[in-house]
């Protein structure tokens, strides 16, 4: 489709390798969660919520009733990549 930008990649930044780490003790189904929100960021990471003041955004998924626990992850971009910053359970 001409005009139509390329997904961004995605880079972990430390602190969400690290938040991760966390969180997969109560992730049962964090492939599947994670599929869909770094299809989305690399799609459009400006359509989601900006932190104030700041050159951050977040995401945040809800709780699933299949063990998901309610998760925020903050991010940045340029245009060709999207900085995974921290993740964490909200």
């Amino acid at each position: 489709m001409a005009g139509r930008r390329p997904p961004r990649s995605l880079i972990e930044e430390p602190g969400f390798s690290a938040g991760r780490a966390a969180i997969l003790p109560d992730a049962k189904r964090w492939d599947e969660f994670w599929g869909a929100v770094s299809w989305a960021l690399a799609q459009d990471p400006a359509g989601f919520d900006q932190i104030p003041e700041h050159d951050l955004w977040v995401i945040v998924s809800e709780p699933s009733r299949r063990d998901m626990p309610r998760i925020r992850t903050f991010y940045c971009f340029d245009d060709t990549h999207i900085y995974l910053k921290w993740v964490e359970k909200a």
